[in-house]
C-alpha cells in the first residue's frame, strides 16, 4: 500500500508542476499524456489530487485566455495593410 502511495504522490508532483509551470512553457511535443496504471488512488491524496485538478482548470483557462488573446492580435494585424513598397505613406485607423 505504501508503494501505492508514493506513485500517487510523485504523479500529483508532476501533475503539480506542470499546472504550475503552464506560462513558462510551451506545451510538450512529446504527444498526449498517458495516465500510468497505479490502480485507486488512496484515500489520504484524494483532497490532493483534487486541489492539483484545480491548479490544472485554472492552468488551462489561463492559457485559453493567452491563445484567445494572441488571437484577436493576428486578427488585428491583418488588417492592416502591407506596403508594397510603393514609397507612398499608410495610415491604420487606431480610433475606429
Amino acid at each position: 500500500m505504501a508503494d501505492a502511495h508514493e506513485a500517487w504522490s510523485v504523479l500529483l508532483d508532476d501533475l503539480e508542476a506542470a499546472a504550475n509551470r503552464s506560462e513558462q512553457v510551451a506545451p510538450s511535443a512529446a504527444g498526449p499524456w498517458v495516465a500510468p496504471e497505479l490502480g485507486p488512488i488512496p484515500e489520504a491524496l484524494v483532497d490532493r489530487a483534487r486541489r492539483v485538478l484545480t491548479a490544472q482548470l485554472a492552468a488551462a483557462e489561463y492559457l485559453e485566455g493567452r491563445r484567445d488573446e494572441a488571437a484577436r492580435h493576428l486578427a488585428a494585424l491583418r488588417v492592416v495593410p502591407q506596403d508594397e513598397g510603393a514609397g507612398i505613406s499608410v495610415y491604420l485607423d487606431v480610433t475606429g
